[in-house]
């Protein structure tokens, strides 16, 4: 188990780096990183029992409800184009893991739902990113897990529902005004 040797400071906004480009070290990155890796391994691990589900198909089973959703629904929730993410719900319906119904609220509208086979797959998704889950807490050591876990709930926890792509914070960064001096000058 490896032990942290890192301290830990009051937030501050993370600086460019020179080697790795303006977004190392940002949040989005320390963010991402890891969600990419965790990703890629628990679809190539599901890809041997179930290898018609691809990563794509994430961005239908990160945002599908267990009372089902609809299409539109499902492309606002992924913040993509209602195009793409029927394409990928018409895959995932033909290969039988999600199914359709009618809407009982709006006629036009058809909500799609994990199907019993969507489900199997789903539980094993989550047995296999539990296993990596505990590969990493053995790595990182399971006191800074644990304490990871606890930040990222208290970060998801904080975050309105309302905020979607279109919402950009106020700029109060140095980057910003110094953009905004150089745009008047």
């Amino acid at each position: 188990m490896k032990k942290s040797t890192e301290t830990y400071s009051p937030w501050k906004p993370a600086k460019p780096d020179a080697t790795m480009g303006a977004l190392a070290g940002t949040l989005g990155t320390l963010l991402r990183t890891p969600f990419e890796a965790l990703a890629a391994r628990v679809y190539t691990a599901l890809a041997v029992s179930y290898p018609d589900v691809r990563e794509a198909h994430g961005a239908v089973f990160r945002h599908l409800p267990l009372a089902g959703a609809s299409v539109s629904d499902l492309a606002r929730r992924a913040g993509m184009a209602k195009q793409s993410m029927g394409f990928l719900v018409d895959s995932l319906l033909g290969a039988g893991y999600l199914e359709a119904a009618q809407s009982a609220t709006d006629r036009r509208a058809k909500l799609v739902r994990l199907s019993a086979r969507g489900m199997q797959m789903q539980s094993r998704a989550i047995e296999i990113g539990l296993a990596i889950e505990a590969e990493w807490a053995q790595s990182m050591g399971e006191v800074e897990m644990g304490a990871l876990r606890a930040l990222l709930k208290v970060l998801a926890e904080s975050i309105p529902e309302s905020t979607t792509a279109g919402n950009v914070p106020a700029e109060t960064s140095t980057l910003s005004k110094t953009r905004k001096k150089k745009e008047t000058v």
